[in-house]
């Protein structure tokens, strides 16, 4: 047997089942509908509501009802944090403290993601000030 044409038989096959049709995908994942789930908080207990489906075979989504966020509302959360201002670096939340935004030091310039040190012939003098200057 030659196991890159069996592979690509399996692969290929489709037909019916108890559970719908049965699809791979070109890395053998089953293409197959999935029920989307939102854990909804209240004040004495939480329960799972089903929300949507999304169709593996199709790659669409369908909602009966929008998701409700952790906050309480159905208002999506940004997926990152608001960027740092120039001089500034961002400094990942740790179980001590939370997310920030942290001052370069004197030397550094900073493009609010990191600090790095002014080049050769720029300098800053003090923490605070967003850019390197050149030198006088």
């Amino acid at each position: 047997i030659r196991g890159h044409a069996l592979k690509n038989a399996i692969f290929g096959a489709q037909f019916e089942s108890v559970t719908g049709t049965i699809r791979f995908d070109g890395n053998g994942d089953r293409l197959a509908p999935y029920d989307l789930w939102n854990m909804r908080v209240g004040a004495n207990a939480s329960q799972l509501v089903k929300i949507g489906q999304y169709d593996g075979a199709t790659g669409s989504i369908s909602f009966a009802e929008a998701p409700v966020f952790a906050d309480g509302t159905s208002a999506a959360p940004a997926d990152r944090p608001a960027p740092c201002p120039a001089g500034t670096q961002f400094v990942r939340a740790t179980l001590e403290s939370a997310e920030r935004c942290e001052p370069c030091g004197a030397g550094e310039e900073g493009d609010g993601s990191a600090c790095t040190a002014c080049h050769p012939g720029r300098f800053k003098e003090a923490t605070g000030i967003g850019f390197c200057r050149v030198c006088p």
